[in-house]
This record gives C-alpha cells, sequence and structure tokens, in this order.
C-alpha cells in the first residue's frame, strides 16, 4: 500500500475513533449549555471545542482522499455548518452553541465517521 494512502487511512481511523467520544462529549454538554449549567460547563466547552477543532483538521487533511473517485463528502456544506457554530461562539450564547451542535456538527460528525467506517473496513484487505 502506498505510504501517502496509508497516512490517510490511519487519519481515518484516529478520527473516527475520537468522533466516537466526542459525540457523547457534545450530547452531554447541550442541556447544560442550555441552562442547566454546571460550574465547569465553560471549561468542558472549550474541551468540546478543542477536541472539534482537532477532528476539523482530520477532516480537512481526509476529504480529498474520500472524495477521490466521487464526492462522498461536500466541503461547502461542512464549513458551512462549522460557520454557524463560529457564529453561535461570535454571539457568545450557549442556546445558540446548543442549536449548532444539535442541528449541524453532531450530524456532520456522524456522517463523516460513518463515511470513515466504510472506508476503512473497505481497504482492511489491503
Amino acid at each position: 500500500m502506498e505510504e501517502q494512502k496509508k497516512q490517510q487511512l490511519e487519519a481515518l481511523e484516529l478520527g473516527s475513533e475520537y468522533i466516537a467520544k466526542l459525540i457523547p462529549a457534545m450530547k452531554e454538554i447541550i442541556p447544560e449549555l442550555r441552562g442547566a449549567e454546571m460550574p465547569d460547563t465553560e471549561d468542558y466547552l472549550n474541551q468540546q471545542l478543542d477536541g472539534l477543532n482537532y477532528v476539523i483538521d482530520i477532516i480537512n487533511i481526509t476529504i480529498p482522499f474520500l472524495n477521490e473517485k466521487e464526492e462522498v463528502l461536500n466541503k461547502d456544506a461542512m464549513e458551512e455548518k462549522i460557520q454557524n457554530l463560529n457564529r453561535a461562539l461570535g454571539n457568545n450564547s450557549h442556546a445558540m452553541i446548543a442549536n449548532a451542535f444539535e442541528a449541524d456538527i453532531l450530524p456532520m460528525l456522524d456522517i463523516y465517521r460513518q463515511i470513515a467506517l466504510v472506508v476503512l473496513e473497505q481497504n482492511k484487505e489491503e
């Protein structure tokens, strides 16, 4: 297997494993952002955002590989979802951040992870 493809597959595996941990954490913080704040909500949110930035880096690295034969992920649509979150963060509105997580980010991460898992399975034998 060529080295670049091997690196892409490793990045996909890292990303899918990390997303599997990030999604439950994001779901857990949504009620806190909607009003049931805890003393550590802000710190927890920052951890989620750091994790999301890490995943976005992996997504950006792997999208060309995933879309090599046909477009399975629309980068523009993903960027729009991230911009929705950025607007919510810019407004410093926890409710808007929760909405962006729920409506945009979580579905985006889930779709990416599902596609990554399929590609990893297809390349298992190689």
